[in-house]
């Protein structure tokens, strides 16, 4: 997939793809600026912001205070969210909002 996006930069399917195929294996941190491109080049693209959110939420608590402004700003944008789908984001970031703050490394 890495030629791929090296040789199709501008193909934002591909690179979400690769994006959550990242997050799938665990590597959720390399798949956020991917995401982040993404929406970037395609800032109508709502579900994109949904996965820059779930990408960041996955990367840790390290990564908490941006997987919030990222669900918020999904949640945003997409004022006309199918109720299902507006309810998965608000019960991320509640969960989110209640999880303890990452402590400072020693």
């Amino acid at each position: 997939a890495g030629a791929a996006l090296a040789t199709d930069a501008d193909d934002q399917v591909l690179r979400a793809r690769h994006a959550r195929l990242l997050v799938r294996v665990g590597r959720a941190a390399e798949a956020v600026p991917l995401l982040q491109a993404v929406v970037a080049a395609e800032p109508h693209w709502v579900n994109a912001r949904r996965e820059v959110a779930l990408a960041l939420e996955a990367a840790g608590p390290a990564h908490r205070a941006e997987a919030i402004a990222a669900w918020e700003a999904f949640v945003e944008r997409a004022p006309r969210l199918p109720e299902e789908h507006r309810r998965q984001a608000e019960a991320h970031l509640a969960a989110l909002r209640l999880a303890p703050a990452p402590s400072a490394p020693d």
